[in-house]
This record gives C-alpha cells, sequence and structure tokens, in this order.
C-alpha cells in the first residue's frame, strides 16, 4: 500500500525539478509552491493582480487533482517579492476561492526571494476527512 502520493497537474509543474506541484499523505494535502504562471497557455502574466488571480485558479486545479477541494483547504501561505504589493490584491482571488466568511483557511503572507519574474508564490496545506484519492 503505498503511502504518498504525487498530484501532477498538466501545465502546473517546476520545469526539470524532481518533485509533484502536491503531495498527499492519508488525508493530508501538501502543496509545493504555486505561481501565477496560466496552466493552459504557460504564460506568466506581468501584473501582480493577474498572477494572484492565476496562482489561486492553480490552487484550486491541484486541491481537485489530488481528490479535494477548496473546502478542504486549512491553511494558505503566500510567498511575496513585494509584500506591500501582493497585499493590496490578494483579497479579490481568495474571496473567490473561499467565498463563504464562516468557513476560510488562515493565510500568512510572507516577504520572500522568489525567481525575479515572479510577483508571488502561494503554497496550501488541505485536510479531506474521507480519502477518496
Amino acid at each position: 500500500m503505498r503511502r504518498r502520493t504525487s498530484v501532477t497537474v498538466d501545465g502546473i509543474d517546476h520545469g526539470s525539478s524532481p518533485f509533484p506541484a502536491a503531495t498527499r499523505i492519508g488525508p493530508f494535502i501538501f502543496s509545493s509552491a504555486l505561481s501565477g504562471r496560466d496552466a493552459d497557455s504557460g504564460v506568466l502574466p506581468d501584473s501582480v493582480e493577474k498572477q494572484a488571480e492565476t496562482a489561486f485558479e492553480n490552487v484550486r486545479r491541484v486541491v481537485t487533482a489530488a481528490g479535494a477541494s477548496p473546502e478542504d483547504i486549512a491553511k494558505v501561505v503566500v510567498f511575496a517579492r513585494d509584500r506591500a504589493a501582493v497585499r493590496a490584491v490578494l483579497d479579490g482571488p481568495w474571496t473567490a476561492l473561499f467565498p463563504d466568511p464562516g468557513s476560510r483557511p488562515v493565510r500568512h503572507t510572507v516577504e520572500a526571494e522568489i525567481p525575479a519574474h515572479m510577483h508571488l508564490q502561494v503554497e496550501f496545506v488541505a485536510v479531506q476527512e474521507e480519502n477518496t484519492a
């Protein structure tokens, strides 16, 4: 019986790096750093707003590929090149993915050294009580 399972999504990867978009162990799903690169076109938008929107769409795609849903996400960490600029645009994509104010994950935004062409990267932890994957 396999304990850990890699989660892959077409268009969401780390180039030649040998690790998946996420990994699942039992009911737990841990993502790697997900960027704002569009999974369909491969394009990384220039604007911080569009990268934030696309990064949260990538979160949705990855958690769904793991057999869970955004409702199963417990924690989100946003790594930002410029924390103030990123925090200014996060709430729109955040509330689009997590519309119920009574059921949102926690979020922490930290300034970090990330690749120069990216404004942000997002990681999440999800817990799915019934493992259907």
